[in-house]
């Protein structure tokens, strides 16, 4: 009898096709970010949305095996925004921690309700659903552009929950139906007030923060005329 290696579920940071939202996702030159939700096209192929200022019209590959999880278009510097494609892309998203390799379906999306629970899940940080939306509609400096519509969420204990690699990733929140899309994971909240011990994978110099700024989910499907993909 021939031997094979043991078999262990994708994860995190060695997602399979389809690919999940919350999985990280490398440039193949050091750079790290999330990827956010899957969608759909007008023509029903299957794309994930992440965050435009992660890298525009870039190859992406998972970063422990390297492989190929699609290349991102031009996107929208306004909402930060970006779609990859040429590959195939479930309706699910990475939960737990950043070494997860467990998620849950999503089952559609929403708009941030002002004071609800939100959860965040960045590649490095992790799930945390201890986080509140403080903020929406608003619009903040990102880079010199104007960016939003957006909305705020802040760690209800002070945990830095998001920090920087998690860019992109998925913000969902939960209703009788299941877990919704409400946004992607933008920008966080800098300096002494704000910043605090890193969460999941750390490394020298990363920067997290309690306070999060994310994209509305519906602003970005409708400006690049896509349908939320689900499970």
């Amino acid at each position: 009898m021939t031997a094979v290696p043991a078999i262990q579920p994708a994860g995190r940071w060695d997602d399979v096709t389809p690919f999940w939202g919350g999985s990280v996702i490398w440039t193949g030159t050091g750079a790290l970010c999330t990827a956010g939700f899957a969608a759909r096209t007008s023509t029903n192929a299957r794309v994930m949305i992440t965050a435009r200022h992660c890298g525009a019209n870039t190859n992406w590959y998972t970063p422990l095996y390297q492989l190929y999880v699609g290349r991102s278009n031009s996107g929208s510097v306004a909402l930060d925004a970006m779609t990859i494609s040429e590959q195939t892309y479930q309706g699910a998203v990475f939960t737990g921690p950043f070494n997860s390799n467990s998620g849950v379906p999503i089952v559609g999306w929403a708009n941030a309700v002002l004071n609800d629970v939100a959860c965040t899940s960045g590649g490095l940080s992790g799930n945390d659903c201890n986080t509140r939306i403080t903020e929406t509609n608003i619009y903040f400096n990102l880079n010199g552009n104007l960016t939003g519509p957006a909305f705020v969420t802040e760690h209800l204990a002070g945990v830095a929950s998001v920090g920087q690699d998690d860019s992109g990733g998925p913000t969902i929140g939960y209703d009788t139906g299941g877990f919704r899309a409400l946004g992607i994971i933008s920008a966080v909240a800098t300096g002494q007030e704000f910043e605090g011990t890193c969460q999941g994978y750390d490394y020298t110099g990363r920067r997290c923060s309690r306070v999060a700024l994310h994209i509305n989910i519906g602003s970005i499907l409708s400006h690049f005329n896509l349908t939320i993909a689900t499970s």
